[in-house]
């Protein structure tokens, strides 16, 4: 493996981490407001509370993985083998992408019930049902960008398997992850647009009921006047 090789694989993982971390707020801020019952200040001063804080101790915990997993990649580099490396360093170069996922559901996962919690305690939402949903809908956000992160992660370290044991990704798996994770995303747009048009259109016949009601307590009303009178 050449430097130039090694430099790829870790600047890859890095910025792939980098992006991870970026998009999931940002898409799940997206998902959650077509549901919204209040104006969007309330969710973004929600998210801005959330989230920075988070993502520094996400930050803190990968840059821990990242800096052994490097050292390690470096080593074998320098040495063209992995003669160098113990059982235990190879195991803990292909366990890396589990570990970061790992981190990434634990920090994001909190984040998710954070933002429930927060968005009950400032009325973000009207009913329960919509807090459920949406914090449904974070969790699916975290499970299709982890899903993409894993197995870019394990394309991008790829070149390893010529100097260490390296359990790379199936051709099935290299396949089934980018359409899955496309399903997933589909899904949960449909789901946001299905339910936010179900919601309108119960509003909607609400709105009649109520006109209706008060139009035939009026009637009924101006008829008892007028019958006081004849």
């Amino acid at each position: 493996m050449k430097e130039n090789e090694y430099s790829l694989i870790t600047s890859r993982v890095k910025n792939l981490f980098v992006a991870a971390v970026a998009i999931q707020p940002v898409m799940f801020f997206l998902l959650s407001l077509p549901m919204l019952d209040t104006g969007i200040s309330g969710l973004i001063k929600i998210f801005l509370l959330v989230y920075p804080p988070l993502i520094i101790i996400m930050s803190v915990f990968f840059y821990y993985f990242y800096r052994k997993f490097s050292t390690l990649i470096s080593g074998v580099v320098e040495h063209g083998n992995s003669d160098n490396i113990s059982h235990e360093e190879v195991r803990y170069v292909n366990l890396f992408p589990f570990k970061t996922v790992a981190v990434y559901w634990a920090v994001y996962g909190l984040a998710v019930l954070i933002v429930s919690y927060l968005s009950n305690w400032f009325t973000v939402y009207e009913s329960i049902y919509k807090i459920v949903f949406s914090a449904l809908l974070g969790l699916v956000t975290i499970l299709i960008i982890s899903g993409v992160y894993y197995s870019r992660v394990k394309k991008s370290m790829f070149p390893v398997v010529d100097y260490i044991p390296f359990r790379a990704l199936t051709i099935f798996e290299k396949m089934a992850a980018p359409i899955v994770m496309s399903i997933f995303l589909l899904l949960s747009i449909v789901s946001v647009v299905k339910y936010s048009y179900t919601e309108n259109k119960i509003n909607d016949v609400r709105q009649r009921e109520i006109i209706e009601t008060v139009n035939k307590t009026s009637l009924n009303i101006e008829n008892f006047i007028n019958g006081l009178y004849d």
